[in-house]
């Protein structure tokens, strides 16, 4: 399938879809909006998933789904992230009613901005401290840590996951391996090398139980490919998010950073 990006406005993009049914030389005809009772909007909202309209500030926000992982970094501004992501994961995921925000402190969210405190309205909020949340419903991570996005990834079990990232670069591992779309710009996650997507892929079927610096099997078995990935000059900050969006647990993190210090000298 291919996608055609349309600019909008600055912050945001259309994607549509061009299959075979439609020439790229026809007009692309959107849905005539249904019209449906308030209280079945939400549980209705998988009618036009292949192709969503989602008005935000004033813009329209034209889709291509079903898409299961998507971020967005806070530097468009938080409240504005926040919004484009709930609005996604109202589309994109399922049993929007029990949505769940996890965030590293729930002290973050003493003064939240009205996108945040409406979705956070039901109450359903985990931390890195406490993720007792009812699971069911699409996941947004606000600001993760890479540890607390792998907590998220389990949470969401295949549901839909939005992920305001705070620093640069933070998810871009995760993005990759998942193919996360960027709601700022509308494209996939970057594409990897074919080489270092083995790499990557070796490296976390070879930590199924975990990884230390005295397990000399382990350290053998994937040293020719963090060679590589030294040699490609891949951050730590990316391997792990690439791992955990190939479904590692966060507390494998911690031993793999170890053997990968070790391993650069740094």
């Amino acid at each position: 399938m291919r996608f055609q990006l349309h600019k909008i406005d600055h912050s945001l993009v259309v994607l549509l879809s061009a299959c075979g049914r439609c020439a790229s030389d026809r007009q692309v005809r959107r849905p005539k909006p249904v019209r449906r009772p308030r209280s079945h909007r939400v549980a209705d909202h998988t009618v036009h998933r292949r192709m969503l309209r989602l008005r935000i500030n004033g813009s329209i926000l034209w889709g291509v789904g079903p898409s299961t992982n998507a971020w967005i970094s806070r530097g468009v501004g938080l409240d504005r992230a926040v919004e484009v992501t709930a609005a996604w994961l109202a589309d994109a995921g399922d049993n929007y009613g029990q949505r769940a925000l996890v965030v590293p402190q729930k002290g973050d969210l003493h003064d939240p901005t009205p996108a945040i405190a409406r979705f956070i309205a039901n109450g359903n909020v985990g931390s890195s401290r406490s993720l007792s949340v009812q699971t069911g419903g699409p996941i947004l991570a606000f600001v993760p840590t890479v540890e607390l996005l792998a907590d998220a990834v389990r949470l969401a079990d295949g549901n839909a996951l939005g992920v305001v990232e705070h620093a640069a670069g933070e998810v871009a591992g995760w993005a990759a391996a998942v193919g996360a779309i960027d709601l700022a710009t509308g494209a996939a996650g970057p594409e990897v090398d074919p080489a270092l997507r083995e790499a990557f892929e070796s490296i976390h079927d070879a930590g199924y139980n975990g990884y230390s610096l005295s397990d000399s099997f382990l350290r053998r078995r994937i040293d020719d490919d963090l060679e590589l990935l030294v040699q490609a000059d891949v951050a730590f900050e990316f391997l792990a998010g690439y791992i955990v969006g190939l479904g590692a647990g966060g507390h494998r993190l911690d031993g793999l950073r170890r053997i990968y210090e070790k391993h650069t000298g740094r």
